[in-house]
């Protein structure tokens, strides 16, 4: 996440870091402009690769890379037809684990799927982490950022 986030800072994007009920995560990045699916997955796809080449022992964009224990950066939900689990969300197993937006700063201390139904209360009502990011995010516009 690290990684995706440094690329993306060099591009002047920020995004919200979101823990999956597994071993997955999501950076959220919003945009107050409304780029086409087309023009947003050409440019993450660039922003996967490029990152993926930068630290080519941990990243890999290759699908079920064979043999390796590299993180798999994908795009795929970010297109018509496709979904992505939204913050806040519950899984559907048998734990309930939430979909958890986390601040930065938390990053290695919260762990995919602690946050569950029956705990997420706790998590509630220290605050809205992804509202708070997503409005700090509020102006970043998509079209003069793409290169």
């Amino acid at each position: 996440m690290l990684a995706v986030q440094s690329n993306l800072l060099d591009r002047s994007i920020g995004c919200i870091p979101v823990l999956g009920s597994d071993i997955s995560a999501t950076l959220f990045i919003p945009f107050c402009d409304a780029p086409t699916y087309d023009t947003a997955r050409a440019w993450l796809h660039d922003v996967a690769e490029t990152t993926a080449a930068s630290q080519p022992a941990l990243i890999t964009t290759t699908v079920d890379p064979p043999h390796t224990r590299l993180v798999h950066i994908c795009v795929a939900t970010n297109a018509v037809g496709r979904i992505s689990a939204l913050p806040y969300t519950l899984a559907g197993n048998e734990a309930l684990e939430m979909i958890t937006p986390i601040d930065w700063e938390e990053l290695g201390s919260v762990r995919n799927g602690t946050v569950t139904a029956y705990n997420s209360a706790e998590r509630l009502a220290k605050r809205d982490v992804f509202g708070r990011q997503a409005n700090a995010l509020a102006w970043q516009p998509f079209a003069p950022r793409r290169r």
